[in-house]
């Protein structure tokens, strides 16, 4: 079993960006674990949601690193497994980050032929 910590690499160009590659995080299940059942899965899958407002406090550490690892399993085209993950921790590239996406979704949007008012609309949510 794996028990390491995933290796972390900070760029100096961006404080707050941490990378983490599939093959930093541990494939096995954390101790004290068990495997869900097939009914489980169904569950989560039908309960689950889109959550559009985030609490301020950060997320722990061991959360996130779990969470990478589980969507390192997540199915992928061909089987290629281009998993890469950028964790932003400051609020400076998180703001960057938005304003791109942003800028990305208006454009699409705006392809599709929403008039403006609706682009602002599903922006602002």
């Amino acid at each position: 079993m794996n028990t390491s910590t995933p290796s972390r690499s900070n760029t100096t160009a961006s404080p707050g960006l941490t990378a983490l590659s599939k093959s930093a995080l541990s494939t096995k299940s954390a101790p004290g674990t068990t495997t869900n059942t097939n009914m489980d899965q169904h569950q989560f899958l039908r309960s689950r949601r889109s959550i559009r407002k985030f609490q301020p406090r950060p997320v722990d550490a061991d959360v996130l690193t779990r969470l990478l690892e589980t969507a390192t399993h997540a199915p992928s085209a061909h089987n290629r497994q281009p998993w890469r993950f950028a964790v932003l921790t400051h609020p400076g590239p998180k703001s960057r980050l938005s304003d791109l996406l942003a800028a990305d979704f208006r454009r699409d949007l705006a392809a599709d032929g929403l008039p403006e008012p609706e682009i602002e609309a599903r922006l602002q949510r």
